[in-house]
């Protein structure tokens, strides 16, 4: 890799001298790296402040749903035990609210 840039560099200073610190793969390289690096702090400000206002309303929204689930099994078996109550009054006819796009 090193051969092959000393012989670009060697072919640029041959026949274009006065081109020559303005081309080839090393001057693209730092060229690309700097603009890529001026694009990154132009946008990082706004990146930032984006995610931080997300993470506020998408926390905000979660905190609405209430308590986080602290026993997913109990939970688990509650809904279960609802549904199967429901199911079992729905059946019966003793069900308060029937939907009868369910039935």
């Amino acid at each position: 890799l090193t051969d092959s840039c000393k012989d670009e560099q060697a072919f640029l200073q041959r026949h274009y001298p006065s081109l020559a610190s303005r081309c080839g793969s090393r001057y693209l390289a730092r060229t690309l790296s700097r603009l890529l690096m001026h694009h990154i702090r132009d946008c990082l400000p706004e990146l930032k402040t984006r995610v931080t206002v997300l993470t506020a309303q998408y926390q905000s929204r979660l905190n609405s749903y209430g308590q986080p689930v602290e026993d997913h099994s109990a939970t688990l078996l509650q809904i279960v035990t609802k549904f199967a109550a429901d199911y079992c009054n729905t059946i019966e006819g003793t069900a308060r609210h029937i939907q009868t796009s369910e039935l």
